[in-house]
Formats: structure tokens, sequence, C-alpha cells
């Protein structure tokens, strides 16, 4: 009887630890770097994948752009990252298999860095009212000017 009770424990407990063990093998971690749009690893960065159960995961990244994300269930996701001053990324759909992933996600800066350049020119040098082959003559001098169907001769 002892006998029977401690066969059927013993079955309990390796059924349990079989199934933990099937389950265990369906689940991933995703890794992975956030950088802006010239390589530059991005600190604080919000990650967020979402389950196409519904069930959402978060992290943040570490000081070199880095993330991680343990025993997650394998299957398809949404991603998502945010990062004040940079464009936000949206939906952008993954697969994650059991075991090890590894992501590579780039953000682009919602503002373009500008060099300012400035031309300075001494004054009356630049006319905008002169075409750069315009030949103006002296005032009070005779100007020949071609037409199409005669030449016109006047006083400038």
């Amino acid at each position: 009887m002892v006998s029977a009770r401690l066969r059927a424990a013993l079955f309990a407990s390796l059924s349990i630890l079989a199934a933990v063990e099937v389950q265990g093998t369906d689940s991933s971690d995703c890794t992975g770097v956030v950088l802006d749009e010239d390589g530059v690893p991005l600190v604080d960065a919000k990650v967020r994948l979402e389950h196409n159960s519904g069930r959402e995961y978060r992290a943040e990244t570490n000081d070199a752009g880095r993330f991680t994300f343990r025993s997650l269930p394998a299957g398809d996701y949404k991603v998502e990252v945010r990062k004040e001053g940079f464009f936000l990324l949206k939906d952008y759909a993954i697969t994650l298999h059991a075991g090890n992933n590894e992501l590579s996600l780039t953000l682009n800066h919602e503002q373009e860095l500008h060099e300012r350049v400035q031309v300075t020119v001494p004054p009356n040098q630049i006319d905008p009212r002169r075409q750069p082959n315009d030949r103006r003559s002296p005032r009070g001098t005779f100007a020949t000017f071609p037409c199409r169907t005669r030449m016109f001769s006047g006083k400038a």
C-alpha cells in the first residue's frame, strides 16, 4: 500500500517536471540594441513587445543601448520603440523562435542637424535686378538692341 502511494507520488512528480520541461523548450530570450541612424546606441529607449495573444512585455535600453527579454513565449510579436527626439518605431513585426534571438533596431531623429553658413558681401556688390549677362550702357549713350524683324537704335 505504501509502495503504491509512493509510486503514484513519484509518477505525479515526474509528470509535473515533464510538463515544465516541455513548456520551457518553447520559451524565447530576446536581446538587442537600439541605435540612431548614425549607429550611435540610444540610452533609455523604451522597448515594447506585443505577442499575437495580446500580452505585452516592456524593457528599457541601458548605457550601451542594449535590452533583454527573458522567457517569452515563442511566436509572432509587434515591436514598438520610443525615445524623445526620435520618430516612433511602431508595429514592426518579428518572430521569436525558441532559444536566443537577437534584434537590432534603428530610430531616426525627428529633426535633421544642419550647419549654418553665413555669407557676407560688401554693399552694392550684388544687384538682384540684374541678370549675369545683362549689358547695360551707361546713361546718356546710344545702344543697339537686336530684334527679330529689325535693329532698334535708341537712347538708353
